[in-house]
């Protein structure tokens, strides 16, 4: 895609993550229970129900106070309850983030070739909704962008946000394309290398223009992060840059 300025104030929010073999979705954002609220919980359950008794039993030891057998049934009873419930409440508010639970992934359960392919397909699809959230979906935080236009002076963005907001600003794609797709060799651990070329129209300071870019012409670095691959590098407008 052609090196762009900034000129135009940044885009604020973001449009639908559109997966277009399900026709489109939403990615919802859940926010967790803090730990801090289940602590709270657990400690109110431990004062009301489990220490109250257990002092009571204590005391009545030490005097050598003998309880009668309904007392000390209702005693048990309220020490199993309150046991059980704190532990009911410790397991649905912090058990899945004590567990090692398996990663969620955006592009659900394929190969690790059909992922990547999915990623590189989505980058278009972000570019031509101008979907912000779909690039944060796709990159890794601090994934490395470089544009080879000017092969002796490349620009470098250290993020994607920083690039994809810059792109936003400035064109708007009509349609865009990864194409030829394709493994530059057997996945290395958690990387994996590929290359494509892409396609599509834009508007530009008013004007509509095509691009064409070879099939040798955008570099992807891929890598596995908590079980789900993600890009960490992308270069365009590399033909003839060495890859890997």
């Amino acid at each position: 895609m052609p090196n762009q300025p900034s000129n135009k104030p940044p885009l604020n929010g973001s449009k639908t993550w559109v997966n277009p073999e399900q026709g489109g979705w939403e990615m919802n954002i859940e926010i967790p229970v803090p730990i801090s609220i289940a602590l709270i919980l657990l400690g109110i359950v431990l004062i009301l129900f489990i220490i109250p008794e257990w002092v009571a039993i204590v005391r009545a030891v030490s005097k050598r106070k003998i309880p009668t057998p309904r007392e000390a049934t209702s005693k048990i009873g309220l020490v199993i309850a309150g046991i059980f419930i704190a532990g009911l409440g410790f397991y649905l508010l912090l058990g899945d983030r004590l567990i090692d639970q398996p990663s969620v992934c955006a592009y659900g359960n394929v190969t690790d070739a059909e992922a990547i392919r999915w990623l590189i397909d989505q980058e278009t699809q972000a570019v031509v909704s101008e979907n912000i959230t779909l690039i944060k979906g796709i990159f890794q935080d601090e994934a490395k962008i470089i544009d080879y236009f000017d092969k002796s002076a490349p620009i470098v963005w250290s993020n994607p946000l920083d690039r994809y907001q810059t792109l936003f600003r400035d064109y708007e794609f009509i349609d865009a394309q990864n194409t030829n797709i394709r493994s530059m060799g057997a996945i290395n651990g958690d990387t994996a290398y590929y290359m494509s070329g892409s396609h599509g129209t834009y508007i530009h300071n008013g004007q509509t223009s095509r691009f064409q870019n070879p099939d040798d012409a955008s570099h992807w670095t891929v890598t596995r992060v908590n079980g789900c691959w993600k890009i960490a590098k992308f270069d365009f407008n590399a033909s003839g840059v060495a890859f890997p």
